[in-house]
């Protein structure tokens, strides 16, 4: 490989002390070596930031922010700050394997402009018993647009590299609906943009440790109730798309079934239920959705 673009990796963290030297050693430590590292640090209070200024590696870049400590915002000063054409996600309690910028900047190189986004596979790891929980190989390529509207099609952020275009057209982190969503970022960005990926597991992502993450709705204050409005905020968003291919509603609505079921939400599952009989009444758990709330409603589990 000939050019060796700048890559500048960026990180959000805010209170992972005892995780962060592991995902900060995991970027220092590739076989590319052309990278900026900016984290931005959300007002830390547990010492992350000494932990980060343990490291003395002139790539990096550290910036305390207190004004405005959300995830959202730190993203954004980091896109803001980097300088590189291609731009990593990391996040601060995950791991990645030596290759794993080398790997898909290559992807990039080979590749013509219309590539937007390149991502690669992952390793879930629990933290807490120390053992793998799956591996995935997910193998969307291409114009992924239609398949992502069907249901979200792979992991997160810290498996993709993007180029600098998309993020300054579709800024990662941006708040559309309460609960941050990486499957709606891709959406949007698949419309204009096309995917690949690296068929290795080139990412660790550690799940079950004492700091929660931030797809769990449980942290951060999330609910159920924001998980429906996000996917009614897909729906509507991409509402003339799910209209030619009607179809592609199912995922969504057994989404809205379930966590209407879960939120004890009756008027929404009784809507839900019927728009959906025509994509799943051939699928026998159709029928037993009903039985799901009222036992829920009277609360057997």
């Amino acid at each position: 490989m000939k050019y060796e673009p700048l890559v500048s990796v960026i990180m959000s963290t805010r209170n992972r002390r005892s995780m962060v030297a592991t995902a900060i050693s995991s970027v220092l430590n590739q076989t590319y070596r052309n990278f900026e590292f900016i984290i931005v640090d959300g007002a830390s209070t547990d010492g992350t930031g000494d932990v980060v200024k343990s490291f003395t590696d002139e790539r990096i870049r550290y910036f305390y922010e207190t004004d405005d400590s959300s995830h959202e915002n730190c993203l954004r000063i980091a896109v803001e700050q980097s300088r590189g054409d291609l731009i990593a996600l990391q996040d601060d309690d995950d791991e990645w394997y030596p290759e794993k910028l080398e790997k898909q900047v290559t992807v990039f190189v080979e590749s013509d402009s219309s590539l937007g986004v390149v991502y690669c596979w992952e390793q879930i790891y629990d933290w807490s018993n120390k053992s793998i929980l799956k591996e995935t190989n997910q193998s969307l390529r291409g114009d992924v647009y239609l398949s992502l509207l069907e249901a979200p099609g792979y992991g997160g952020g810290s498996l993709m590299m993007v180029r600098r275009e998309v993020f300054k057209e579709f800024p990662f982190g941006e708040r559309i609906t309460a609960l941050p969503s990486d499957y709606l970022w891709c959406l949007r960005v698949s419309k204009k943009y096309k995917f690949d990926y690296v068929p290795e597991v080139l990412s660790r992502t550690n799940v079950n440790h004492n700091y929660g993450r931030l797809t769990n709705l449980a942290c951060g204050g999330f609910s159920y109730k924001h998980a429906i409005e996000l996917t009614e905020t897909i729906l509507k968003m991409f509402e003339a798309d799910f209209d030619k291919h009607p179809s592609k509603r199912r995922y969504h609505y057994r989404s809205l079934i379930n966590n209407s079921i879960k939120t004890k939400d009756v008027n929404r599952f009784v809507r839900y239920y019927i728009k959906a009989f025509p994509l799943l009444k051939g699928n026998f758990r159709y029928y037993g959705y009903p039985i799901r709330l009222l036992t829920t409603m009277i609360g057997i589990k």
